[in-house]
């Protein structure tokens, strides 16, 4: 009995994890620690998908993107290819000091403008991982992807608000 306590011991302390939950985690299977991790993985990211931004191309002017931020909503403008895939994106505060002279209208490409998101979540993922993607980039809206094809956008606010609908669901029941 004192060695299997030893062992015990031992092994607890070099590993958090029970044989079960490591076999689990190696399946790609999420172990919530909390309620509030278990109601988040209840969101499916594509459910929470934004598909208003207008997508910009490559090589498009600086007149063409002028034009979609006077009907947009929205102050991020994704930068897709005519094969859907995200290319990069341009922000409202990235063409703010040039939007309104003339003479760069015809003369600057999107493609001289658009910068790297600063991350990127995958279709695939789950909403924990997600977390994590706005948390380590500091970002409010970031890009989906499926199979190198852009999907649209997923911003915090719109998690917040999946995840205060899904917890008023469950008090109700």
């Amino acid at each position: 009995m004192f060695v299997s306590a030893i062992s015990f011991i031992t092994t607890t302390y070099y590993q958090k994890d029970s044989l079960y939950s490591l076999q689990l985690k190696d399946k790609g299977k999420f172990l919530p620690e909390s309620k509030d991790q278990e109601l988040l993985e209840l969101i499916d990211i594509t459910h929470v998908i934004e598909r208003d931004l207008l997508p910009v191309h490559p090589d498009a002017k600086l007149k063409d993107l002028t034009n979609l931020v006077k009907i947009s909503k929205r102050n991020i403008f994704p930068v897709v290819d005519e094969k859907k895939a995200l290319r990069g994106i341009v922000t409202l505060d990235d063409i703010r000091d040039i939007m309104f002279d003339q003479s760069q209208q015809d003369s600057v490409f999107i493609r001289d403008l658009m910068h790297s998101p600063p991350e990127i979540l995958l279709a695939t993922e789950n909403m924990q991982k997600a977390m994590e993607k706005f948390e380590s980039s500091g970002a409010w809206n970031l890009p989906v992807i499926e199979n190198g094809i852009y999907l649209g956008f997923v911003s915090k606010s719109r998690i917040f608000n999946a995840y205060r609908k899904r917890l008023i669901r469950q008090k109700q029941d």
